[in-house]
């Protein structure tokens, strides 16, 4: 098991580090810059709606986990694949996501809870998984992204080929690994957010 996971990292690591710190700019961006955002978050969370009233007409703790679990793991499997296309999507897709997180803790809360008690009982628990799960997602669809700019380059560098395919090789070769782990640590973020997450929030709610 300790092989699995050092197998993850080591091919993850540097580009997991990259993805935290696009999503960091993107809460950035969000908390900073609320007015000039708020036609584009609306339109976003608009989508968040949808699902929220989805979980809702079924009022089913078991269809809100499964709800949960795959819109998360299709957009992680968005990352990943899409990332093929020279990283453009989960660059783009990880910094919209952070703008949103960072678009939504400045928002007033209709619920009466301060930022802090949002991010801390609302957010925290399950997002930390989450997000951890959808930053190796992002993460190894950025390094394919890169591999296909160096594919590209080795087309015009004959000596590189074969450590082009060497690299591939040691991608694809994590990549089911790497699923798993997104698939299981999404499948308990769902958990969280749908059965612990409210009863942390409700009694706060005034």
């Amino acid at each position: 098991m300790r092989g699995f996971f050092r197998d993850i990292w080591r091919g993850t690591s540097k580009y997991f580090g990259i993805a935290l710190l696009i999503l960091l700019a993107g809460v950035i961006v969000g908390i900073l810059n609320t007015a000039s955002l708020s036609p584009l978050m609306d339109k976003m969370l608009e989508q968040v709606k949808e699902v929220s009233k989805e979980i809702q007409l079924e009022n089913n703790v078991f269809t809100t986990i499964r709800v949960i679990f795959m819109n998360n793991l299709m957009a992680a499997i968005m990352m990943l694949g899409m990332g093929t296309f020279f990283a453009i999507f989960p660059i783009w897709g990880l910094f919209m996501n952070g703008a949103v997180l960072g678009f939504v803790l400045t928002m007033p809360n209709a619920k009466g809870l301060s930022t802090w008690e949002m991010f801390a009982y609302g957010i925290l628990p399950h997002g930390i998984i989450e997000i951890t799960a959808i930053l190796f997602a992002a993460g190894l669809g950025i390094r394919f992204g890169v591999l296909s700019f160096r594919s590209i380059g080795a087309l015009f560098a004959p000596q590189k080929r074969d450590r082009v395919k060497r690299d591939w090789g040691d991608s694809l070769r994590i990549l089911w690994k790497t699923f798993i782990l997104i698939v299981v640590m999404l499948l308990v973020a769902a958990i969280i957010e749908s059965v612990i997450t409210p009863q942390l929030l409700n009694p706060l709610v005034k």
